[in-house]
């Protein structure tokens, strides 16, 4: 391919392989799991079966046979399905490699996304052969259909084309009718093909985890460490296979309504500009319609801003990424590749309590090691798809919203991603520095990604001149004595990235006289919101107490609140480390003796454990999104407890993880709650008004300060429970619902986060905007993180404190708000409240903040 002169074909091309070649990729990977010699010379590949993907066309081809044969008693939900498709291919070959394809495919994509639910991949897999069987059985049905759309289709050249047309076009206007199945019968079809790929070769496994406490327990599948070592030892094109959401090699296609943009060919009508929850009900139709009607032209600049900043693959990191992974991983945040050790066998005379607590480690050892898994695969598709683009001279993220307007890219592969993806992209084409300001931001920008981020801009700066040696020890050699210097940063693979380019700004200010005048650097420059959720709720509310905390008021270092709330929380956890509660012996419902410990004893757990700003931050950080004390528990064990129960690090926790997550939760929402008061009356209001609403048989729908209507679309679900045979064992499958009524609980608990999302998605909306009205065009954002090339970094710098300022000057946010609900309600004998009072809070002082936004 000519790398330098891009055209639309190569872009079309390049989607219809990412939508129709992932079967062909998906049987390769099912041959490769037997056929590669280095592979089964390894312990892991012993036993693997040959030729594992006859062996799954086989396990299918039986699955059918016995399914279509004639027998008494009650058929299968999926007997009818069965029929079908055994009417629509005459060619049976082509029928058992559609299911068993279709099935891998589907699977291989879930597992990456971790939406590795057994009952979802199920359902996914029945939805897919149903989009492939409607195409089919059109093509099938009448020649007269094909026969009036010859005009249509001799214009369109290809076959993707002539397929994109029939499928989205023709289909609709020949009056075909669609083949809808019962969802309940897809999903135990889906079941019964992933039972088939299980028991017929050795790439997934059913890992049964049962939550406790209540929880409704389930069933996942994931992949083998044999999956892995193959997907690893062949270098399998991962992009064809996992990611039907590619980076476009020309910019996107630009939104100019809810179906038209972002990709240009195969993959356009799977992507809409916004990410909702489609159902049948009246008030999805009348958002549709609204959404319609709306000028949404300051929205769409936006987004299409943000997909149209090219972008380009650091090789350099690249390179040295993949000598971690040839090395086994397990550095910068690179998993491991290899499976933990196991733990050693129980030997000899053992109490009943070492054999709880070897059960409890064994239990742990088996979570880290699924996670080791899921990061493992995760790693080797974002390196498979950074080498595919790697030639590209430029790549472009196609961009939608949320239901909110949080602007997302559609690739799981982009800007938004985790450390390793974010580090292997670099800005394209980006303008030359203008001002010595660049090189000031450019050191501020390594000394965030090395994670200072909680002293003033002058002490980063001086950070990173006292460390500069260290900085070109590892631009020169990543992989040698200073490696722990960048694999041991916060954010490491994107801090190596920014050695490399300090490097080559010292090199070039050598040359032209110590300034960095005309210099170009492709590292996005960063400024993040503090705590954003509490920034708007105190902005809205112009609350002066936590406007301070999240540094609405400027001062001369940044605030910390995640900081100050674990202040407070270690004053109480020293109270009651003196004169808390004992521990004692309680007798549960089942009659056995259960230990409920005081929190004298809690106490001093967590104080010799030591809590900082990593373990309130983020449930400080979610607090403005709804989160309560049981989502702060829940935070804390996944955050901190997890991963250090059981080990040398946590060795001072005896208490159960329970109990001590409880009472952390508990000590962090009082800490927070004397921190940002107004925040928590600010969300008890919106919560009490779309009570209010939810019961007059509406949803919550309000509009942004940009003009976006955004409409809460939860409905009740009932999930029906079905059982099926499944690898010799009884199997529950999940299968949703929709009653078609107001979920008023969901709604109620929803609105918080959902109207503070919209603001921050408002806000950088309305900032893009006016960065565009100052010539910048390249941008790198995450919802409260707004980033730009060096050069453009001030501009930025300043125009995001403006907009901000001019969003919540010009909108009363909350009695918008208002507004909009008396509306929905209308005329009842209860009035609604009234918003919260405002505080003193001047929001023009943002303006001269240094650290809201750093």
């Amino acid at each position: 391919m000519d790398y330098e002169n891009i055209t639309i074909e190569d872009e079309l091309e390049l989607e219809r392989r990412a939508k129709t070649l992932a079967e062909e990729a998906a049987r390769r990977v099912l041959q490769n799991s037997c056929s590669n010699g280095r592979a089964t010379e390894t312990q892991v590949g012993k036993g693997m079966m040959d030729y594992a993907y006859d062996k799954f066309i086989k396990s299918i081809r039986e699955f059918v046979t016995y399914e279509l044969q004639p027998k008494c008693g009650v058929q299968a939900a999926y007997h009818n399905m069965l029929e079908q498709l055994a009417q629509i291919y005459d060619d049976k070959t082509h029928l058992y490699a559609v299911l068993a394809l279709s099935t891998m495919a589907c699977t291989m994509d879930y597992v990456f996304i971790r939406k590795n639910e057994l009952s979802t991949i199920a359902k996914r897999i029945g939805e897919s052969i149903e989009d492939d069987v409607n195409l089919v059985a059109f093509e099938n049905s009448n020649p007269e259909n094909l026969k009036e759309l010859n005009t249509g289709l001799k214009k369109r050249v290809g076959e993707h084309f002539k397929k994109y047309y029939i499928q989205h076009k023709a289909m609709t206007e020949a009056g075909f009718n669609w083949i809808e199945w019962n969802t309940a019968a897809k999903i135990k079809l889906g079941g019964k093909l992933i039972e088939c790929l299980v028991s017929s070769t050795t790439l997934f496994e059913i890992v049964h985890i049962n939550h406790g406490t209540g929880r409704a327990s389930m069933d996942k599948l994931n992949p083998s460490q044999l999956f892995i070592d193959l997907w690893n030892i062949n270098e399998v094109a991962l992009l064809q296979n996992t990611c039907r959401a590619i980076p476009t090699i020309i910019p996107p296609k630009e939104w100019t309504s809810y179906t038209n943009g972002g990709y240009y060919g195969e993959l356009r009508t799977s992507y809409p500009l916004m990410r909702l929850h489609k159902n049948k009900t009246i008030f999805f139709t009348q958002y549709l319609e609204k959404l319609k009607q709306t000028d949404l032209t300051s929205v769409l600049r936006a987004v299409n801003a943000v997909q149209s900043t090219p972008w380009k693959i650091n090789t350099r990191v690249l390179k040295v990424v993949e000598e971690i992974v040839k090395n086994g991983g397990d550095l910068a945040g690179i998993p491991k590749f290899q499976p933990y050790d196991k733990l050693p066998r129980l030997e000899g005379d053992y109490t009943e309590e070492e054999l709880k607590e070897h059960k409890k480690l064994a239990v742990e050892l088996i979570h880290r090691e699924n996670a080791r898994k899921g990061r493992a695969l995760r790693c080797l598709s974002m390196l498979a798809i950074a080498k595919e683009y790697a030639p590209y001279k430029r790549i472009f993220f196609p961009c939608n919203m949320d239901f909110r307007g949080r602007v997302y890219p559609i690739p799981a592969f982009s800007f938004q991603g985790d450390d390793l993806t974010k580090g292997l992209l670099l800005l394209a084409d980006t303008p030359a520095a203008t001002d010595e300001k660049a090189e000031y931001w450019m050191r501020v920008a390594g000394c965030e990604f090395y994670g200072n981020d909680k002293v003033s801009f002058d002490d980063q700066i001086q950070w990173t001149k006292d460390n500069e040696e260290a900085i070109l020890s590892v631009a020169n050699d990543p992989l040698g004595k200073d490696k722990g210097f960048w694999a041991n940063s916060d954010c490491p693979v994107e801090f190596l990235g920014w050695c490399f380019e300090y490097k080559s700004m010292l090199s070039y200010k050598d040359k032209h006289n110590g300034s960095v005048i005309g210099w170009t650097c492709g590292v996005p420059v960063a400024f993040d919101g503090t705590c954003s959720g509490l920034q708007h709720f105190s902005a809205a509310l112009r609350d002066e107490i936590g406007g301070k905390s999240v540094n609405l008021i400027p001062g001369d270092k940044p605030r910390d609140i995640y900081g100050e709330v674990a202040e407070k929380v270690n004053v109480m956890l020293r109270e009651n480390a003196k004169s808390g509660t004992a521990d004692a012996w309680m007798t549960n419902k089942f009659g056995e003796k259960t230990m409920k410990w005081g929190t004298r004893t809690l106490a001093q757990q967590w104080l010799a454990y030591g809590v900082n700003r990593k373990v309130t931050k983020r449930c400080v950080m979610t607090l403005a999104y709804g989160a309560k004390q049981f989502g702060f528990k829940e935070q804390i064990l996944e955050d901190t407890l997890n991963d250090v129960y059981g080990t040398d690090k946590g060795s001072m926790f005896t208490a159960s993880k329970n109990s001590l997550a409880l009472y952390m939760a508990k000590l962090i929402w009082q800490a927070a709650s004397q921190t940002v008061v107004k925040a928590f009356i600010g969300m008890k209001w919106l919560q009490d008004i779309s009570a209010i609403v939810c019961k007059t048989g509406d949803v919550v729908t309000w509009n942004t300060p940009m003009g976006l209507p955004i409409q809460q679309n939860y409905m009740e679900t009932h999930v029906k429970k079905v059982k099926m045979r499944f690898l010799n064992l009884t199997k529950n499958f999940y299968v949703p619902e929709e009653t078609g009524n107001v979920a008023k609980k969901k709604q109620t608990q929803g609105i918080a986060p959902n109207f503070i999302h919209s603001m921050d998605a408002a806000h950088l909306q309305l900032s893009i905007n006016m960065c565009l009205d100052k010539g910048i065009h390249h941008f790198s954002m995450i919802h409260d993180s707004y980033a730009t090339s060096p050069a453009q970094a001030d501009t930025l710098f300043h125009t995001v404190r403006e907009a901000f300022v001019k969003m919540y000057e010009e909108n009363d946010v909350l009695q918008n708000f208002y507004e909009d609900m008396k509306t929905a309600v209308g005329t009842q004998d209860k009035p609604l409240p009234c918003p919260p009072s405002e505080g003193k809070l001047d929001i023009r002082q943002v303006l001269d903040s240094l650290y809201v936004f750093h």
